[in-house]
């Protein structure tokens, strides 16, 4: 029960995160939800694997990114988690949670990814993962 209120707490926390941007294509990839529809992307020589922190509106939001293209992102201080993967779309790897919201590669290198995720941008540093994050990262 614990996880799906976590799940559902993080959803109406990005939901509230993404209002105020690009709100009409993040009501369509929702409400189109393809999570499972698409394959997920496993390339695990890419830059982006591994596990990056960034701090956002809505507090600290650590992603990891696993070799198999499987991604769980949480949020600190609640802890909360989403899971997610890669994808391609457009030629390009994705990231997808299980809402159906996406978040688009912008660039990488070894210490930042940086991500628009609905015509926000967003800047991630590479291992930087908060404590309350560090035992849903190390059980996923």
């Amino acid at each position: 029960m614990g996880n799906i209120v976590n799940y559902f707490n993080l959803s109406l926390v990005l939901f509230v995160l993404l209002a105020g941007c690009n709100f009409n294509q993040y009501h369509r990839d929702t409400a189109d939800n393809q999570y499972y529809e698409q394959n997920i992307h496993a390339d695990p020589s890419a830059a982006y694997v591994g596990e990056w922190t960034g701090e956002t509106d809505i507090g600290r939001r650590s992603i990891k990114i696993k070799e198999d293209g499987n991604l769980l992102v949480c949020l600190s201080p609640s802890s909360g988690t989403t899971e997610g993967k890669v994808y391609i779309e457009n030629g390009k790897p994705t990231f997808m949670v299980g809402t159906g919201a996406k978040a688009r590669i912008v660039s990488v290198s070894e210490d930042f990814l940086s991500l628009e995720i609905y015509g926000k941008q967003e800047k991630y540093f590479a291992d930087q993962i908060p404590d309350a994050c560090s035992a849903a990262f190390r059980n996923f």
